[in-house]
């Protein structure tokens, strides 16, 4: 615990977060953490306010079912999600992980973290045209007030297909330009 709470501070200090994930005991045998409660009973005894749940659906299917029951309970201590489809940790759609209700969920309850995606491609995966990008980028974060930030980044860039082809060297679906913001308020602060 010593070790946490030590790692815990370092990072709020640097305004990170820290996250423990826990992994079921099939695929990792010996994993020390492998429940959701086991790994928050860890947080709560580690103290921080910065120590959260890094929740992965695949490994608490394995481990514990009840996927909707968990995210609801323990909404506020998660501060990221991971997928993958069960069984044989592929990608979303290949197994028995129902992802659109799983995603209707998470949008319902409210989850504002991220989520991602750690999985096998279950076959082979194809090789694609060569292509360049090239662009520019601007990010920046403001802290109007001690308990607020802003953050805005905007992208632009310029994704093609390298050589001639009939087809052109359009890249079907890529941006040319990405616009966010956000805005965080700490509670505390």
């Amino acid at each position: 615990m010593d070790n946490l709470r030590y790692a815990a501070g370092q990072l709020a200090s640097a305004g990170i977060r820290l996250l423990v994930e826990p992994v079921n005991h099939y695929d990792i045998p010996g994993f020390h953490l492998t429940r959701s409660a086991q790994t928050l009973a860890v947080l709560d005894e580690v103290g921080s306010s910065n120590a959260y749940l890094q929740y992965d659906i695949y490994h608490m299917q394995r481990m514990e079912g009840e996927l909707a029951a968990t995210l609801q309970q323990h909404l506020e201590k998660i501060a990221h999600i991971q997928l993958a489809d069960n069984p044989g940790r592929n990608e979303p759609g290949t197994g028995e992980s129902n992802d659109p209700v799983q995603f209707k969920l998470i949008d319902r309850i409210g989850y504002a973290g991220t989520i991602g995606g750690e999985y096998k491609p279950a076959g082979a995966t194809e090789a694609g045209r060569p292509s360049q990008r090239y662009g520019v980028e601007w990010s920046t974060r403001w802290r109007p007030r001690p308990w607020m930030f802003l953050d805005l980044d905007i992208a632009w860039n310029h994704p093609r297909f390298t050589g001639n082809a009939p087809e052109g060297n359009y890249i079907p679906g890529a941006p040319d330009a990405v616009v966010s913001a956000g805005i965080a308020v700490d509670r505390f602060g």
